[in-house]
């Protein structure tokens, strides 16, 4: 139907026929909408499968003719052309989704080395390099896209290698750029002038921070912690230079500051109760708060130990007066519990007399007793014990012979450093080498003897400190004597 037909009927079928030809327009009109909503739709899907990475020429020439139709459709060119370019742009995209999906099996690996590099940051960080190491991810898409699984392969292998390079040199941005750039200032100002061992040390924690990152890119807590270190020590650096630069301009002399430094001495010394005398120097007055202060747990304890023996007491009080009126029998066997109880007291503290304050804490768990060895120490992440321990271990002994009969759990602890997994195998071994040292060189029964790593499931002090993660790492002896009536 036409125009031209319509001209040659009457004007009331000339009404109908322009009507008939409206309505045919509106409809065609829809269909092509909805095809361009279709075609539309893919392009979403498209994007969402990262098409435009892993098939970009298929994608780009889906685009294109999407793009075409767009214009040919706002313009209301409803015709055979528009269809053709719809079609184009459904049938390259569905194309370029099911390539992407096969990119992504394909090349898993490098993909998932992109996405790792982004989530550390890589894009905003270092654009050009990112770029470049996705360019060849690219590469090996439109490889794959031509066929070349052969190409696409090397390729891959290649964009994946420097995108986790990529990767790691965010990562080492993230963390130690304070540090550097600590230390950058430092050097700067010619600290090493003046404080050549303390800038010397925040460069080796920077050092030993970076070989861990290198050895684990994703065990990320000690390499932060030394970092902090790093830059601490940077700029301990630089206030150590600040005040020798004072000296030398002869804004402050050598007294001012060794005064100032007395000060704060003064104050520990006052909160810890000793003299505070600087005539020989600050060795003796180190030790003597260090002694004081290590006196604060043990204080504690003895506090709550003499509580419970009070209460213990008390109760043993009120069960003999319930059982003065029963036979002899019964009396004695409570007389009997008492003395043991009596001599678990007694031997106690003298397992506790046989360890400095340096050497071993000796605790109470009811009848047992715990040896909390605090001057035990591995290397780090060592199992292998120190020949300077010795001389520690070596007293063990003497602590298993207060007790006749002796049943020993070595219990081996770390801090929250590193996986639970490898903290909890590296306590089992450290725990392990000590009852293997109790057996072998103390003479210990085997079967006597039981060892067990908890990792780091069971921590004495908050891990978000240096001194409590050093308390958390331990090994602790559980002993239980049996006792004997």
């Amino acid at each position: 139907m036409n125009w031209g037909i319509c001209i040659t009927v009457s004007h009331a079928r000339w009404v109908l026929c322009a009507a008939l030809l409206l309505a045919a327009s509106a409809a065609t009109g829809q269909d092509f909408a909805r095809q361009l909503a279709d075609a539309q739709a893919l392009l979403s899907k498209a994007n969402a499968d990262n098409a435009d990475l892993l098939a970009p020429e298929t994608f780009s020439r889906g685009t294109d003719a999407l793009r075409k139709a767009e214009a040919r459709f706002a313009a209301g060119r409803a015709d055979a052309r528009l269809t053709r370019e719809l079609a184009e742009a459904s049938a390259a995209l569905s194309s370029a989704i099911d390539l992407a999906g096969r990119a992504q099996r394909e090349l898993a690996a490098a993909i998932g080395a992109r996405a790792d590099a982004i989530a550390a940051g890589a894009p905003a960080q270092d654009s050009d390099a990112f770029a470049d190491a996705e360019e060849r991810l690219v590469n090996a898409a439109a490889a794959l896209e031509a066929g070349n699984l052969d190409k696409a392969n090397a390729r891959a292998d290649d964009a994946e290698r420097r995108l986790r390079e990529v990767e790691l040199q965010a990562i080492r941005n993230m963390l130690f750029g304070s540090a550097r750039q600590a230390i950058e200032d430092a050097d700067e100002q010619r600290t090493d002038r003046f404080a050549p061992r303390t800038l010397a040390r925040a460069r080796q924690l920077l050092a030993e921070a970076e070989r861990l990152l290198q050895a684990d890119r994703y065990a990320v807590e000690e390499p932060t912690r030394l970092a902090n270190l790093a830059t601490y020590e940077a700029r301990h650096a630089r206030f150590i230079r600040g005040l020798a630069e004072d000296v030398r301009k002869g804004q402050k002399s050598f007294e001012d500051i060794v005064l100032a430094w007395e000060e704060h001495w003064t104050l520990l010394a006052e909160a810890a109760n000793v003299p505070a005398d600087f005539s020989t120097g600050y060795a003796e007055l180190a030790a003597a708060i260090d002694q004081e202060l290590r006196r604060v747990p043990g204080l504690e304890f003895n506090v709550a130990e003499l509580t419970k023996r009070v209460n213990g007491l008390e109760e043993e009080i009120r069960e003999l007066d319930d059982r003065l009126g029963s036979t002899s029998a019964e009396r004695s066997a409570l007389m009997r519990e008492l003395q043991a109880r009596a001599r678990t007291r007694e031997q106690f503290a003298t397992v506790n007399a046989l360890f400095t304050s340096k050497e071993a804490d000796v605790l109470r768990d009811g009848d047992n007793v715990i040896l909390r060895l605090v001057g035990l120490r591995f290397a780090s992440g060592s199992d292998q014990l120190n020949a300077g321990s010795d001389a520690l271990l070596q007293k063990l002994r003497d602590a298993f012979n207060v007790f006749p009969r002796l049943e020993v759990v070595v219990e081996g602890h770390t801090d929250s450093s590193g996986s639970a997994s490898r903290n909890q195998a590296l306590s089992q071994r450290r725990a392990q080498a000590v009852a293997d040292y109790c057996v072998e060189q103390l003479g210990l029964p085997a079967f006597r003897v039981k060892a067990v790593g908890y990792g780091d499931t069971r921590p004495i002090a908050p891990n978000r400190t240096a001194e409590g993660r050093a308390k958390n790492r331990r090994i602790d002896l559980l002993l239980k004597p049996r006792l004997v009536n």
